[in-house]
């Protein structure tokens, strides 16, 4: 709840203040805002931001998981509940580092894990997806 994302304006606000509407550097508006039981693994990156293992950030100009990055610590910080964005441009900015938000990219219900990391790498990604009717 404490995280410092930079706003559209330079200025930075606590992610859990964030509201709808608000836009943030290089994210452009925000479109959601999601609360959620933190998962077992937490990472420390950059030693300046915790952060889920599964998270994107960009590092060095590539994308890649954060539990992947050389930058990230597993640690054992006692985070109960995490906060996530969802804006148009899928990025958000923390003390000067580049993360996807939610979603990744607008094709975030096709792609897979290792697909989405792809498309934000600007490789071009084709996968198949099997439906169920329900």
């Amino acid at each position: 709840p404490d995280t410092l994302v930079t706003m559209a304006d330079g200025t930075t606000k606590l992610i859990s203040e964030i509201k709808v509407g608000e836009h943030v550097l290089d994210g452009g508006e925000v479109y959601s805002v999601i609360q959620s039981k933190a998962p077992d693994e937490i990472y420390h990156y950059a030693g300046s931001v915790f952060v889920t293992a599964q998270h994107a950030v960009c590092e060095g100009g590539v994308w890649s998981r954060v539990c992947d990055a050389s930058l990230a610590v597993k640690c054992a910080a006692e985070i109960s509940t995490v906060w996530n964005l969802a804006t148009h441009k899928h990025r958000i900015v923390i003390n000067g580092i580049t993360f996807a938000d939610f979603h990744e990219t607008d094709d975030f219900l096709a792609l897979t894990s290792a697909g989405s990391i792809a498309a934000l790498n600007g490789e071009y990604v084709e996968e198949e997806c099997s439906t169920q009717t329900l």
